[in-house]
């Protein structure tokens, strides 16, 4: 039979478990409401969704376009 201190040790060490748990539940809860506050996240509007990869190249080092063939006239 375990003794007495054991158990009240570990009923002591669920209860600061579940306390642990129950306060990021809090967090997580209290950001989610922040967040829905500010709406769009910034990140989202820095964001340019219609960027081609030449935008992220610098200009000196982008490939230049290929002349276009001329046509002959029959």
């Amino acid at each position: 039979m375990p003794r007495p201190s054991s158990s009240f040790k570990k009923r002591q060490k669920e209860r600061n478990r579940l306390e642990k748990q129950r306060e990021k539940a809090e967090k997580r809860a209290q950001r989610r409401r922040e967040k829905q506050e500010r709406g769009v996240s910034s990140l989202d509007d820095a964001i340019d969704f219609e960027a081609s990869i030449y935008d992220f190249i610098p200009p000196e080092d982008r490939p230049q376009p290929e002349p276009a063939p001329e046509e002959k006239p029959n």
